[in-house]
């Protein structure tokens, strides 16, 4: 394990997640039928993760599923999935919904490596890869 985690939680599909003191996760992603055992077991850490209600995570899925030139942002305390036209207008395809810093059975997190800030939106871009994972069924703070 690459950080020193001060709780940790589970989701519906088995997944386990650790997260330190400065926000960041690690998980060990369980076999889940129809994803094969590629990419199972300790995954590299995550700089920030978030979470949002589990329907809405599944819309947020669902979006970044789909070819195109879409971005996730973070603003005005909100998450959600834009494009931005050639007149730097921007056009909500999923969202946006409320997000949380901290964990809460029946979330699910929003793991993310990078963010970056853009003055221009006013907001943080996902800058390098995410990945949404599934409702928290159980959480627990470790002993320090």
């Amino acid at each position: 394990m690459n950080i020193k985690p001060v709780l940790t939680f589970k989701t519906s599909m088995g997944s386990q997640y650790w997260l330190d003191e400065k926000g960041r996760s690690q998980r060990l992603k369980s076999f889940h039928p129809g994803h094969g055992v590629e990419n199972q077991g300790l995954q590299e850490p995550y700089d920030h993760i978030f979470f949002v209600n589990n329907s809405d995570a599944d819309y947020l899925d669902l979006a970044t599923n789909h070819r195109g030139n879409w971005r996730m942002i973070f603003r005005k305390g909100k998450i959600a999935i834009i494009t931005i036209g050639s007149d730097n207008k921007l056009s909500i395809i999923s969202g946006p919904f409320d997000f949380s810093y901290k964990p809460k059975l029946g979330l699910a997190p929003i793991e993310i490596k990078e963010l970056e800030y853009k003055e221009s939106v006013q907001g943080y871009f996902v800058k390098d890869s995410f990945h949404i994972g599934n409702e928290i069924v159980k959480l627990k703070y470790l002993n320090q």
